[in-house]
């Protein structure tokens, strides 16, 4: 199927572009140009990837929110940032805030956005970045891809699973049980009695019961519990007891 209701986000991303720092035939990286930032950002790791970074300089006090949670980031650096465009390459000099820890290795923020004229166009799927000029038009990944469909256009797969694998995975899923099981046992620390006993008044009885030992714990303090079924006459419940890891 497609989205189902409330899924229409699934796939959704900012618009991105390839661009080259500082080198028109350098390595290309993602640039981010419709994230909505006031401010151009550039990632500590990109930067220390350059051949030749540039030295970074103290700018603003500015203050990030949602990049790496809350940061304050003092530090910027000039980039000559190159795209590749129907009309030729564009050259961009801006200047880029330092973000430790970012996982974009760049954003270009409104601050240049707005001065180089960049205009986002969406037409029948396709995306697209223009500098400015009509001619100098470049594609860009689509910010919504397709609905949830795989690298052959289907949008579901279905898998035969064979008697062999429900064999293996069911003594997997049993195994795991008894794991579990076995666990909660551990946990617990009630004391229960293996079978039912009725004791007559006078007498006393020795009652098997379940219950689990901590390790290196050989002897238990069980404090008593008195119910009342009806009134106050009506009690009944387990005195104090100690049980032994051998006898219980």
């Amino acid at each position: 199927m497609a989205r189902p209701p409330g899924c229409t986000f699934l796939g959704a991303s900012a618009t991105t572009l390839l661009g080259r720092i500082n080198q028109w035939d350098g390595q290309p990286i993602p640039i981010i140009v419709d994230s909505g930032s006031d401010i151009t950002l550039i990632s500590q790791r990109t930067l220390n990837k350059l051949p030749e970074p540039p030295r970074m300089r103290n700018g603003q006090k500015v203050q990030l929110v949602q990049v790496t949670g809350n940061a304050t980031i003092t530090g910027y650096v000039p980039l000559d940032v190159y795209f590749e465009t129907k009309g030729g390459t564009v050259k961009m000099s801006l200047e880029a805030y330092v973000v430790k820890g970012m996982t974009t290795p760049m954003i270009l923020g409104n601050d240049f956005a707005d001065q180089y004229s960049i205009s986002i166009l969406r037409d029948e799927g396709a995306t697209s970045v223009t500098f400015g000029d009509a001619q100098l038009v470049a594609t860009a990944s689509n910010s919504v891809g397709p609905p949830l469909q795989d690298e052959q256009g289907h949008a579901f797969q279905v898998r035969v699973r064979t008697p062999r694998d429900r064999s293996a995975s069911t003594k997997k899923t049993r195994l795991q049980r008894i794991k579990q099981r076995h666990a909660r046992r551990a946990r617990d620390r009630s004391v229960r009695a293996k079978e039912d006993v009725i004791i007559p008044p006078g007498v006393s009885r020795l009652v098997d019961v379940q219950v689990s030992f901590p390790d290196q714990v050989d002897t238990l303090y069980v404090e008593r519990s008195l119910h009342v079924v009806r009134n106050v006459e009506d009690v009944y419940g387990a005195p104090d007891t100690l049980i032994h890891r051998a006898r219980r």
